[in-house]
């Protein structure tokens, strides 16, 4: 059944991440948490989030040439990464989890109330060490790093192969960073590998539908479908922060 699970799941998010750059993560580790607990639905889904990342980082290669920011957001990022790792093994998540849900609901509502707003690129590139430092610490804790990440890369109004480069870059480094140190801290055992090596097949047939679709995207709707996903993530993180305080 957990294979199961697993391959359905990753499937569903790599055709959502082939279309917009993001998905498997968010929508594999909140459903099965549920099922086997946070620290095992990290480890299992950390290979074939590593492998999609890595095509896609080959796919869109040249648009990383104009992200300057990007370079010092993945330095400071793999730091934060080495404590939010130790946190996982050491420490509930659920005030992390509620606190920055919160911030990327504000986020969600300040572009309602400012549709037209752009954060520079220069402005961009001077908050990247610091942004880059809490993106890491979410994805080290938690597995998921899209509330801090993927907001700040949304802001600048990338072009959809500047944004795919950029979340590609950010969470391979984070999945390659953490498949070793999950198995230094006891959660990358052999069931857990071996369910994240089968999925790594059935989450390159989704990426492949997912960029089919994307190449012929409007601007328009990939920035809604994007709202649309941190708008969901948002709303997994406050439940089940949510939830673990009241059970």
């Amino acid at each position: 059944m957990i294979l199961a699970l697993v391959v359905g799941l990753l499937l569903a998010g790599s055709i959502i991440k082939g279309v917009i750059g993001l998905g498997m993560p968010m929508i594999a580790i909140p459903v099965l948490t549920l099922f086997i607990g946070l620290p095992q639905a990290v480890a299992i889904v950390a290979l074939p989030v590593a492998a999609a990342n890595g095509w896609q980082c080959w796919q869109f290669r040249k648009s990383g040439r104009t992200l300057p920011f990007l370079s010092p957001f993945l330095i400071t990022g793999s730091l934060g990464l080495l404590a939010g790792t130790v946190f996982l093994a050491t420490a509930p998540s659920t005030l992390l989890e509620i606190g920055l849900a919160s911030v990327v609901m504000i986020y969600l509502v300040l572009r309602a109330m400012h549709p037209d707003f752009i954060m520079s690129r220069g402005t961009g590139r001077r908050l990247a060490p610091a942004i880059g430092l809490g993106s890491g610490l979410l994805h080290g804790a938690t597995g998921i790093s899209a509330p801090i990440g993927i907001t700040y890369f949304h802001s600048m109004k990338l072009e959809r192969p500047e944004f795919i480069f950029a979340t590609g870059a950010m969470f391979l480094l984070y999945a390659s960073m953490q498949v070793p140190l999950l198995g230094w801290a006891g959660f990358l055992s052999g069931t857990n590998l071996i369910y994240g090596l089968f999925a790594i097949p059935t989450s390159a047939v989704g990426l492949y539908i997912g960029n089919r679709i994307g190449r012929h995207m409007n601007p328009v709707l990939f920035d809604r479908l994007v709202l649309l996903v941190l708008c969901l993530t948002a709303g997994l993180l406050m439940w089940r922060g949510l939830s673990d305080i009241v059970t």
